[in-house]
């Protein structure tokens, strides 16, 4: 798989296995690994968790084949859509879902004001469950996920929706049904 030129890699272990850890910001380091922003977002993709400076479109525009697309196809999303670039609406949607099919699966992590929690999305949720896992393994390890953090992962093709709330765990309830 290709990399963006301006990631840059850091080899970690997770759950006695070697991600790729790849870090939009500049070069790699702790800072970013423990303590993402409030609403830090992620794209997961194999072994590889590349975290994001912006918005995940964004990172589909700077990086179309990447994603398994091209600069074309991502310009005639937005002209379909008639809408102006990077903005995050309709196009926005079929450009993550499109990736998605790729093998891509989009995290993010809302936090601050009273809310708390992570949010994944991939095409399908059994045919990612291993992606899934080795990002839910890599964030507790790392520490910038908790176990009563809550967890909603929904599949865009398989339409199928699955929730780890704080009463029932959270991503622990999650880590102690997947992560054996």
């Amino acid at each position: 798989m290709s990399q963006s030129k301006t990631n840059h890699t850091v080899q970690i272990r997770a759950g006695g296995e070697t991600v790729s850890y790849l870090d939009s910001h500049g070069a790699p380091s702790a800072v970013h690994l423990h303590a993402p922003r409030r609403s830090a977002g992620f794209w997961v993709h194999n072994r590889q968790v590349m975290s994001l400076r912006s918005t995940h479109v964004q990172a589909i525009i700077d990086d179309p084949p990447l994603f398994g697309l091209s600069a074309e196809q991502v310009h005639a999303a937005y002209k379909r859509h008639n809408e102006r670039l990077g903005h995050e609406g309709r196009a926005r949607l079929e450009l993550i879902q499109q990736a998605a099919r790729s093998g891509w699966v989009r995290v993010r992590h809302y936090g601050g004001r009273g809310r708390d929690y992570w949010s994944i999305g991939a095409d399908n949720i059994e045919r990612r469950r291993d992606t899934i896992n080795l990002f839910v393994r890599f964030a507790l390890e790392q520490g910038f996920a908790h176990r009563r953090q809550e967890l909603f992962i929904a599949g865009y093709d398989d339409e199928q929706a699955e929730r780890y709330l704080f009463r029932t765990g959270g991503l622990g309830g999650y880590a102690d049904a997947y992560l054996q």
